[in-house]
């Protein structure tokens, strides 16, 4: 029997789906955007610079605005990406990024965190090589994001 963290904040039920040692702050934002920039992007605040360096592997999930979000961060770099893989719904926020690409935790298809573009789908035998006869490549939904006074923003847009 599978168990989950929960907490209940703002009146709002969060269920971390990711395993304990990969755990991540959950966060909800609703309509605490900012006014369109110089640049006439919509931009929402997600949370802190702060907040997220506080996380173990400095990740994050949640929704801003009704969209579900991952922030992965590698070195300096802070990423948002929808929140879970297009192919079996897994959380990203537990896979692993490098070199700009995010890696799913279960199946292993990874997607570049800048443009969203599948890099690798379903690799190598096994069950894998069965689901790629009859699931196609599908590309990651990408959002860009920006960084002022240690606050973490994002433009919900998709790339």
């Amino acid at each position: 029997l599978a168990t989950y963290e929960t907490k209940i904040e703002d009146g709002k039920i969060f269920v971390n789906l990711l395993p304990k040692q990969m755990s991540v702050a959950m966060f909800a934002v609703t309509s605490e955007t900012v006014p369109p920039a110089d640049d006439g992007k919509q931009w929402s605040f997600v949370m802190t610079t702060a907040a997220l360096d506080k996380q173990p592997n400095r990740r994050a999930q949640g929704t801003v605005d009704g969209v579900q979000i991952a922030l992965l961060t590698e070195g300096s770099n802070i990423y948002a990406v929808q929140a879970k893989c297009p192919h079996l719904g897994i959380p990203l926020a537990g896979g692993k990024v490098e070199n700009g690409v995010i890696t799913c935790s279960q199946h292993k298809s990874s997607w570049s965190c800048d443009s969203g573009e599948s890099k690798d789908w379903l690799p190598g035998g096994g069950v894998n090589a069965v689901q790629r006869l009859v699931s196609k490549p599908c590309d990651l939904a990408t959002y860009e994001t920006k960084v002022e006074d240690g606050k973490i923003y994002i433009n919900l847009n998709p790339y």
